[in-house]
């Protein structure tokens, strides 16, 4: 989230991004998910773009400061207002077999099964189609299909998670 604020604006970003999506270059290994040993090479291209963004960025706000994108940015606070901050989010598709979310290893560390329990419960409690607008969203009915799938997996791990780790329940089931 810190070096990439626009891809994940906040922890349910990243949350989806970590646990939801497959191919995404974390895997679980002795009890924690660590990016692929290669990355190193590719944070030095994400450093890279992260300067064009900062760049991107810092002129942009000199136009909205300028009033020149004033209403577009209304507009955008708005939008990211409902799609980040409200009842519903657009998680990624599930892949039972792949996510992460569904592959929690016994040897889970704590901290690591705290953030899959999180991530897990809002899977369960917020996939859905945020009630917003735009010309660059477009849900469709298999969205809503693959949201409703999403909040049955969520569930399913919840439970599952609160068996196999008593810790989780408060006061033990």
């Amino acid at each position: 989230m810190k070096y990439f604020g626009s891809l994940y604006p906040n922890r349910i970003a990243w949350l989806d991004h970590v646990f939801f999506c497959i191919g995404n270059g974390y895997d679980w290994l002795d009890g924690a998910l660590i990016r692929d040993p290669d990355s190193h090479i590719t944070s030095r291209r994400q450093l890279k773009a992260m300067e064009k963004e900062k760049k991107l960025m810092k002129k942009v706000e000199r136009l909205i400061s300028d009033g020149d994108l004033k209403s577009s940015k209304d507009t955008l606070d708005d939008a990211n207002s409902q799609l980040w901050g409200g009842n519903a989010f657009k998680f990624y598709p599930i892949c039972e077999q792949y996510s992460n979310v569904c592959c929690v290893p016994d040897d889970v560390r704590p901290d690591w099964l705290a953030a899959v329990y999180e991530a897990a419960i809002l899977l369960r409690d917020k996939s859905g189609i945020p009630n917003t607008t735009s010309k660059w969203i477009r849900n469709t009915d298999d969205d809503v299909v693959q949201q409703e799938n999403n909040r049955k997996v969520g569930a399913k791990v919840v439970d599952e998670l609160e068996k196999r780790f008593p810790q989780l329940v408060v006061g033990g089931k």
